[in-house]
């Protein structure tokens, strides 16, 4: 299962994942499913290959980053 998520106009799905990933976290940032380079404020969540306990507690630290993203503070 695959849940997509548009971010707010000005927060960047990929400056969103380098911080993701160095924290442990994945998810696919949104320009990788447009071939014209759109999709920069979406990302997709995959929610098949853990136990309900990881993915919450996936969503709750990378909602975290989200709010902690400097763009985050103008929305």
């Amino acid at each position: 299962m695959h849940l997509w998520v548009v971010l707010p106009e000005d927060l960047s799905a990929l400056d969103l994942h380098h911080l993701a990933i160095a924290q442990g976290l994945g998810f696919a940032p949104g320009p990788l499913f447009f071939p014209d380079g759109r999709g920069t404020n979406c990302l997709r969540l995959n929610f098949s290959t853990h136990e309900p306990c990881v993915t919450r507690e996936a969503m709750a630290r990378l909602g975290g980053l989200m709010h902690a993203h400097p763009a985050a503070a103008s929305t």
